[in-house]
């Protein structure tokens, strides 16, 4: 670990910059909204990508599945654990959808 807490770990590394990238836009995006833009007259290219929206639905399903198998194995470990906290965090994403509930808040 570096002295600001940070992990010298290269995926960590590649994930926070991906997050930092997707931040960047999502803000893009929102201030103009703010700034009057309509969403539904026109969808800028950067917000539209399908092969990646199709590559995280198949990586949230393989966390959904590895916890799915350590559920049905009964094995209630720290990888049990870990993998609930990512559920329920992966849950969390649809936080405002009628169906979520509070006690699956991370």
């Amino acid at each position: 670990m570096r002295d600001d807490g940070r992990v010298d770990d290269p995926v960590v590394a590649f994930v926070r910059a991906r997050l930092d990238e997707d931040e960047a836009r999502a803000r893009r995006v929102q201030a103009a909204l703010d700034d009057g833009w309509n969403y539904f007259d026109e969808t800028p290219t950067e917000l539209i990508d399908p092969a990646r929206a199709l590559r995280e639905v198949e990586a949230k399903r393989d966390i959904l599945t590895a916890y799915v198998k350590i559920e049905t194995d009964g094995h209630r470990d720290n990888g049990w654990i870990a993998l609930r906290f990512a559920v329920e965090t992966l849950a969390a994403i649809w936080s405002d959808h009628p169906d979520f509930r509070p006690e699956w808040a991370p």
